[in-house]
């Protein structure tokens, strides 16, 4: 289990989202990913600040991540495999989650990013 300390978490690092990056930790004033160049904001508004497990075998990541517009934290579940069955089970779990969120008028992450982040090859 890892103890980390939101406060001083939220401005220390920039995390990549590109899966395939070798060095995903950047500075928190970083644009880019320093390593794969990948940019480091999603959408112009969501930027990952650190991983909540370690990747593994997981066919999934999750991150504590930050939305520049309003300073709140959000957590950011990804999908790393291209199994057919674990894509469909992680579609209908996203189907599940915004079903719990329709009406709510905050901002939140059952927002669909898409289905790639646009990643640069080195």
């Amino acid at each position: 289990m890892w103890s980390v300390n939101v406060k001083s978490s939220l401005t220390a690092m920039s995390y990549c989202p590109n899966p395939d990056c070798e060095d995903r930790e950047n500075l928190h004033t970083s644009e880019v990913c320093r390593t794969c160049k990948t940019p480091l904001l999603i959408h112009d508004r969501y930027r990952i600040i650190y991983p909540l497990r370690e990747r593994e075998t997981n066919p999934t990541e999750i991150f504590f991540i930050r939305c520049l517009n309003t300073e709140l934290p959000f957590v950011l579940k990804t999908l790393i495999s291209k199994d057919d069955k674990t894509q469909k089970l992680f579609q209908r779990e996203q189907r599940l989650l915004k079903k719990f969120t329709d009406g709510n008028k905050q901002d939140n992450l059952w927002n669909s990013f898409g289905n790639k982040l646009k990643t640069q090859k080195r």
